[in-house]
């Protein structure tokens, strides 16, 4: 069994989408689970029961309309244990570069 991990504080990353558009992704740190802010105060448990295909090749999860594309991109970082977090994102498309290790990277330190 992985070890659990958990954030000490938001993360934000910056970067460009898959298209070259600018796009913000956040983890903010909660008691536990993984929940998505689908805006204002309402939060929506993340469970494969969100997950459909973005594009052939792409997951994303979907609630009442709000789409956040590229989720295994994001949701590896579940599988190897971070726990208690909240994630938002400024489009339905975050920030991609092609490879998880970005948001590794960003949130590792923390």
């Amino acid at each position: 069994m992985l070890k659990r991990f958990v954030l000490t504080k938001p993360i934000t990353i910056n970067g460009p989408n898959l298209f070259g558009r600018h796009t913000r992704l956040t983890f903010t740190p909660t008691a536990t689970g993984w929940w998505l802010d689908v805006g204002g105060e309402s939060l929506v448990p993340i469970s494969r029961a969100l997950l459909r295909f973005c594009t052939p090749r792409h997951l994303a999860i979907e609630h009442n309309g709000m789409r956040l594309c590229i989720f295994e991109h994001i949701g590896f970082l579940r599988v190897v244990g971070l726990d208690g977090v909240i994630v938002k994102c400024s489009s339905p498309w975050p920030p991609y570069d092609g490879r998880a290790k970005q948001l590794w990277e960003a949130i590792a330190p923390y």
